[in-house]
């Protein structure tokens, strides 16, 4: 998967677009972090904090950078951006994977089958 691009920030060592915010301390391992971390806006820091605390990573050359305020602001603009992808995909998936009621009406109500065996 191609990873996202962020033509507002660029890596100071490689000049890449492809830049993702990084996230510190102890996260819930849900389907949406998941999804941010598979989108590649996102990436774990770890739970030990530094100084400086470096808030952008660079999927192109793998390297951590920006430690002042503007990068600050740019790592939850990021962030937030990531969470909304993820929400929609979340959204969008499920809906796809729930069978629709409407062209399962005219198989009945329910259909007895054996253990081992599909509908």
């Amino acid at each position: 998967m191609a990873r996202p691009r962020t033509p507002d920030v660029l890596c100071p060592h490689c000049q890449s677009d492809q830049v993702a915010c990084v996230i510190y301390g102890n996260v819930e391992c849900d389907a949406e972090w998941l999804e941010m971390i598979f989108s590649g806006l996102v990436t774990g820091g770890g739970c030990m904090i530094y100084s400086p605390m470096m808030r952008l990573f660079c999927n192109a050359c793998k390297k951590l950078f920006g430690t002042d305020e503007e990068s600050r602001q740019i790592a939850n603009r990021l962030y937030r951006r990531a969470r909304s992808t993820a929400r929609r995909r979340l959204k969008r998936r499920r809906a796809e994977e729930e069978p629709s009621r409407e062209t399962d009406d005219h198989l009945g109500a329910s259909t007895p089958t054996k253990p081992g065996t599909r509908p």
